[in-house]
């Protein structure tokens, strides 16, 4: 009796969630790095008037809203690149794709939102 080879290769479990992740990680780190000011007591306008930056440098108000978009650009692309829907159904690879991109739109706008409006 002959054996079937199964020469496909399996998908990846983090097929299509690559740049989801290591983007989201990479941001986290780089949150951390740059320990943005958490609390409206803790800015340096408190309690007087005027804008001041959640970011030890004002320069990381702009700076980081652009990385933030080129991540979620990142994951969009990479929803639409053959790889992540190899070997893979389409309702299960719709799912991840939705998973995806509504998680890194929404992590996007609730961190730097805040950060962004935090001491203003």
């Amino acid at each position: 009796m002959s054996q079937v080879r199964d020469d496909h290769a399996r998908p990846s479990p983090l097929g299509g969630l690559w740049s989801c992740v290591v983007g989201g990680l990479l941001l986290a780190v780089l949150l951390l790095f740059l320990h943005p000011v958490l609390r409206f007591e803790d800015c340096p306008n408190y309690g007087g008037n005027g804008n001041a930056s959640a970011y030890p440098h004002p320069l990381w108000d702009a700076f980081f809203p652009l990385l933030t978009i080129t991540w979620i650009s990142c994951v969009i692309v990479e929803q639409f690149l053959r790889v992540t829907w190899r070997h893979r159904h389409w309702s299960a690879g719709a799912v991840r794709a939705l998973v995806a991109v509504t998680l890194s739109l929404s992590a996007s706008f609730f961190v730097v939102g805040s950060l962004a409006v935090m001491c203003r």
